[in-house]
């Protein structure tokens, strides 16, 4: 039987329902760290704009290693009046322990130290990051845009006994005057400065005792992936990094249990996030939230291809996949207000926490009307975007191999996996096939997966091909691509074990890569192409990778949970808890270099499987940034509800369903 539900006719439930289910959001778990909205001040002068806009998170900055033996009010704002002043808003202090500036100590400009300057190097030499040939990691000028034209820069170690001393007084410092959290940038062992490099930094004194302590060898001096030391160094470095970490948000904790410890990294998704010891999969631990800083297609016009934005929406899904219970934060720029309002439509759909700011720093706003608009909105729906309870609706898993981004992205210094991985991301997306990203980390929770892509995992050790034989056995598929499971964790070779893993399982070739290289994310578009498929070579060269891997999906025969006629640049990510069903539609439609309002689409149909035994008792539509809300015409039949909708930029479509029906015998 199929029959039509309007919201109209159910207003008086639902509304006293939605009321009563947001109080219950509010008290449960969306909180401050899970629904941020941040940004950071020009100055304390500009809180009150801040709180006006929307804002709950504000970040002031602290730099280098400060002594901390002054006055409130020195280092940052003080905490204490701020606190009584802006009581709605969340406190969080910006660090940066492992990089110090002396201003002032190149005036001439020539790129060395002035005569007679005291400086940071100067006084301590021991402290500073060493780079496998022996060089000092300290540069004169402005090696990157944050550096003063006359500063001295360094990339101090980690290991460093006065290094840590200083850095564990300043995190219990901002915990001892009331931050709510802190927030580290970033976290890394050099591996290029100022022009130099590969690093494989830190080869000082404090951490080549360190490895020799902890290791039994001694650091290797030349590269060499054969040379078990040299394994042991890459590893090492990543482990110290992470200990790093997990000792300053210890030592913070200890004086303010409630301060939420978060790191900044770059990418960290590919062999250089391995190469500078800041892989994301290994920060999760020891953290309380993750800062992704990521070079999104909202960064400039020449950007703001298609393309672009569907590889946006890849790394969104890998990060969340990563993090998975912690908070996702995503620093990003964008120059203009149509350019964030699509950067922060595509961030909130895949549950990602929106940073507002102006390129290149972090302060101001790209534009302050539209960030008005945008935190008014996530505020005002941010139980239908971080309420913990909410979980991707999929039958698909993706997994992602940091084993083998360590062993063999980094080794030939070239994105393999992450091509792959990355490939298959965006035509699961573009397809409309929702999928979870799974980690080495996460493997052990494949609950609802029916089938487990490995896309070239070559490296996938004992313990993790234990876990894999599980999910077989419990009746899982896994749709191998590529060679996988040939080598464990350390690179030695174990081809025998993972043919017999892969036996009888569905493969195919790679195709992630071939995509990926005809996609072309990170580069511009030339201004006269056509937004038209037909006038589009890069999909008509890509479209045949795309068919090749929907034909082996449709080979393994998993139900999805989502049919729609939608165009390809619009994609559906779809949620679900016990109360509700949500899809997240977000537009790529007519987007392009200059322009970066999408073509409005009508009519997109949509037929969604319900959960077993479960009723669909509302439905509406919530427009994204206006918030303005309205009843949905669904057309609902056993185990499944259709619909049929317009879309903007990005829009909610919320399912309210009954609580389940209780089957009693006789």
């Amino acid at each position: 039987m199929v029959k039509t539900l309007v919201l109209a006719g159910l207003a008086l439930f639902l509304s006293c329902w939605a009321l009563r289910a947001a109080n219950a959001v509010g008290e449960e778990g969306v909180n401050w760290l899970r629904a941020a909205r941040i940004t950071t001040p020009e100055g304390a002068e500009d809180l009150p704009a801040v709180q006006r806009d929307g804002v709950n998170v504000v970040l002031f900055h602290v730099n280098g290693l400060p002594d901390v033996d002054v006055p409130p009010g020195v280092l940052y704002p003080d905490l204490a009046e701020l606190r009584k002043q802006y009581p709605d808003l969340k406190i969080v202090i910006y660090i940066a322990p492992l990089e110090v500036q002396t201003p002032g100590a190149d005036k001439d400009g020539d790129g060395k130290l002035d005569s007679g300057q005291q400086t940071f190097f100067t006084e301590h030499p021991e402290a500073v990051q060493v780079g496998i040939g022996g060089q000092p990691i300290v540069s004169y000028g402005q090696a990157a845009f944050w550096v003063e034209n006359d500063a001295e820069d360094v990339w101090v170690t980690p290991t460093s006994p006065f290094v840590r001393e200083r850095a564990i007084a300043l995190v219990k410092k901002i915990a001892s005057d009331g931050a709510d959290g802190i927030w580290f940038d970033v976290p890394h062992f050099v591996m290029w400065w100022a022009r130099s490099g590969p690093h494989w930094a830190s080869f000082d004194r404090f951490s080549l005792e360190k490895f020799k302590a902890e290791t039994g060898f001694d650091a290797p001096r030349e590269v060499n992936w054969e040379d078990p030391a040299w394994k042991a160094w890459v590893r090492w470095r990543q482990d110290t990094m992470a200990e790093f970490v997990s000792t300053l948000r210890e030592a913070a904790q200890s004086v303010s249990p409630t301060l939420r410890f978060g790191v900044e990294h770059y990418g960290g998704f590919d062999w250089r996030g391995a190469a500078e010891a800041r892989a994301a999969t290994k920060l999760r631990r020891v953290t309380d939230y993750l800062a992704h800083e990521y070079g999104s297609a909202a960064r400039s016009p020449s950007r703001a291809r298609y393309y672009n934005w569907l590889y946006d929406n890849a790394v969104y899904a890998f990060y969340r996949g990563v993090d998975r219970d912690h908070p996702t934060w995503i620093l990003s720029y964008g120059d203009s207000g149509d350019a964030q309002r699509l950067n922060a439509a595509t961030q909130i759909s895949h549950g990602c926490c929106f940073y507002e700011n102006k390129p290149p720093g972090m302060s101001g706003s790209a534009d302050y009307g539209a960030r008005r608009e945008i935190f008014s909105y996530i505020r005002s729906q941010q139980e239908l975007y971080y309420h913990p309870a909410l979980r991707p609706m999929r039958k698909l898993g993706l997994y992602y191999s940091q084993q083998t981004i360590d062993r063999v992205d980094l080794a030939a210094q070239e994105d393999i996996f992450a091509s792959e991985f990355f490939g298959v991301a965006m035509m699961l997306l573009e397809s409309n096939l929702p999928f979870q990203v799974f980690t080495e980390d996460s493997l052990g929770s494949l609950e609802g997966i029916d089938l487990l892509i490995l896309p070239g995992a070559r490296c996938i050790g004992a313990t993790h091909a234990s876990l894999l034989r599980g999910f077989l056995q419990r009746g899982g598929k896994i749709l191998a691509l590529g060679e996988n499971a040939i080598m464990d964790e350390n690179g030695s070779p174990t081809r025998e074990t993972g043919e017999a893993l892969l036996a009888d399982q569905l493969a195919g070739s790679l195709l992630g890569g071939q995509y990926l290289r005809l996609a072309r994310p990170g580069r511009g578009w030339r201004r006269d192409r056509s937004d038209t498929v037909e006038q589009d070579p890069e999909q008509a060269q890509g479209e045949p990778l795309r068919q090749q891997l929907l034909a082996m999906l449709q080979e393994a025969s998993i139900q999805q949970p989502l049919q729609t006629d939608a165009p390809r640049k619009v994609l559906l990510l779809p949620y679900c808890s016990d109360d509700r069903i949500i899809v997240r539609a977000t537009n790529y439609c007519g987007v392009g270099p200059d322009e970066l309002v999408p073509r409005p689409v009508s009519e997109i149909n949509l037929r969604i499987s319900l959960p077993a035994g479960r009723r669909v008792v509302g439905a509406r539509q919530i427009d994204y940034p206006s918030g303005a809300e309205e009843s949905l015409r669904a057309q609902v039949s056993e185990g499944e509800v259709s619909t049929t909708f317009d879309l903007g930029t990005h829009t909610l479509l919320v399912f309210e369903l009954a609580p389940a029906e209780v089957v009693r015998g006789p």
